[in-house]
């Protein structure tokens, strides 16, 4: 089914601006450009605004190259919300965006899925069948496979709590709803991230669970130890609950995750305190995906201010929120334990463990694509080298062109002998749609609101 509907075009921007201080927004990667979209601004005030940075070019973080291309005049509902589950689609130029709260209270929320396209600078909303079951939902973790699906897990209504698993099919734009056996509590303020073999690992946020100091049973958020990871394999659709040892963090929620350049592990920066709206943290901690053991670096210069709702984004583009661009962890957004909000942009260097001033274009090369594994290392600098490569390639095709002409004269070699049989596609089945059914769990009198 095809991209219907609209589409809205969108001012070419020319100059660099200063962001507006926002938190709560979905910021992606596509290619070797950022975006951010929506958020809440200080106001309070849904944001409208869509900033985009270029990764192309190196510069200083006091003054990154943003551009405004945001559309103005337009009746953008449902386009533009806060607490957005946002990715890049497998073709690295699009990005989904679904749900989100749009208003600032939290009472209103999306059940909208949009795509910007960032060829065209336009949104469009997508035709899609099986919509009918799809929760409007915040506070919800989305992630992208290479298969084009777009897993989107967890997140909160109004008064219900998820812990399902939509899927949807971006190469059908169809939505399927797996039944899963021994699925996890509710969970809101998460983090998702794809790792190796194509499985998804979810940390800290809050779940909705058993309030131990009701008698009547109520539910209430509870914050969740980082010590107890989820771990989810699309593959055999089954989760697996693991615990990590090391130096544990404090639980957090709304902090940032991203994995690391070579997939060995999980970097995650900062985040809310779960029981407390006025205490934010700015440390590091970094989770070894083979041992599962935490560990905190030792890192120099100074660190970001603390803040919660802060924009990271792993290179693959497969979780919510600090851009990781080789080894440089980009952060940016937030708010901080008194509700002021942040647009400023800094640099964690994770191959030295330094907050880092400079943004080092050499540290990722040019491409129509972003790195999504860890041989990246071996792939050739097309800024620097561009014009090598084609006179080596000429070169080569003109040498190797000769050699079999001068071959095929002296053995009259049938052509048809030098055909080859390239090995089949590795093919990645997936399973037939198990029953669909969505589980929600509202909360009754005796149970609490949830975190803003």
């Amino acid at each position: 089914m095809q991209i219907a509907l609209f589409t809205l075009l969108l001012p070419v921007a020319s100059a660099f601006v200063t962001p507006a201080a926002i938190w709560g927004n979905s910021c992606v990667r596509a290619n070797r450009d950022i975006y951010c979209l929506g958020g809440v601004q200080q106001g309070p005030t849904i944001s409208n605004k869509i900033y985009h940075l270029d990764i192309s070019t190196s510069w200083e973080t006091s003054s990154p190259p943003w551009t405004d291309i945001s559309i103005d005049g337009t009746d953008n509902v449902g386009l533009y919300s806060a607490f957005a589950g946002a990715a890049t689609l497998s073709d690295h130029n699009s990005i989904l965006v679904n749900g989100g709260a749009i208003s600032t209270n939290l009472q209103d929320i999306a059940n909208t899925t949009a795509v910007f396209d960032t060829r065209t600078n336009t949104w469009s909303r997508p035709g899609m069948s099986g919509t009918s079951m799809l929760p409007s939902r915040y506070h919800h973790s989305l992630v992208s496979d290479d298969q084009g699906r777009t897993w989107i897990w967890g997140g909160q209504s109004v008064n219900e709590y998820f812990n399902t698993w939509a899927v949807i099919d971006t190469t059908a734009w169809t939505v399927s709803y797996p039944n899963i056996v021994g699925a996890p509590a509710p969970r809101v303020q998460h983090t998702a991230t794809l790792v190796p073999e194509g499985k998804i690992i979810i940390t800290g946020g809050l779940t909705y669970t058993r309030n131990v100091t009701d008698p009547t049973g109520g539910n209430i958020l509870n914050p969740v130890s980082m010590a107890d990871i989820l771990l989810f394999d699309p593959s055999t659709a089954k989760w697996t609950n693991l615990t990590a040892g090391g130096n544990i963090p404090a639980p957090r929620r709304d902090h940032s995750a991203v994995l690391s350049h070579d997939s060995s592990s999980l970097v995650v920066f900062g985040g809310g305190d779960p029981m407390s709206d006025n205490s934010n943290m700015n440390d590091v901690f970094v989770l070894n995906l083979s041992s599962l053991l935490w560990s905190s670096p030792s890192i120099s210069n100074m660190p970001p201010p603390p803040r919660k709702s802060h924009q990271e984004t792993d290179e693959r583009k497969f979780n919510l929120a600090a851009i990781l661009v080789k080894n440089q962890m980009l952060v940016m957004f937030g708010y901080d334990s008194d509700g002021n909000a942040f647009n400023d942009l800094h640099i964690l260097d994770t191959s030295s463990w330094t907050w880092d001033t400079h943004y080092r274009i050499n540290d990722d090369p040019k491409s129509t694509e972003p790195a999504s594994s860890s041989n990246d290392s071996n792939k050739s600098n097309v800024l620097g080298g561009q014009s090598a490569l084609i006179s080596t390639a000429l070169w080569g095709s003109i040498v190797a062109a000769t050699f079999l002409v001068l071959i095929r004269s002296i053995f009259r070699m049938d052509p048809r002998s030098s055909e080859q049989v390239l090995p089949a596609a590795l093919v990645i089945s997936q399973k037939p749609d198990i029953e669909q059914e969505d589980i929600v769990h509202k909360p009754n009198e005796h149970e609490a609101d949830g975190y803003a």
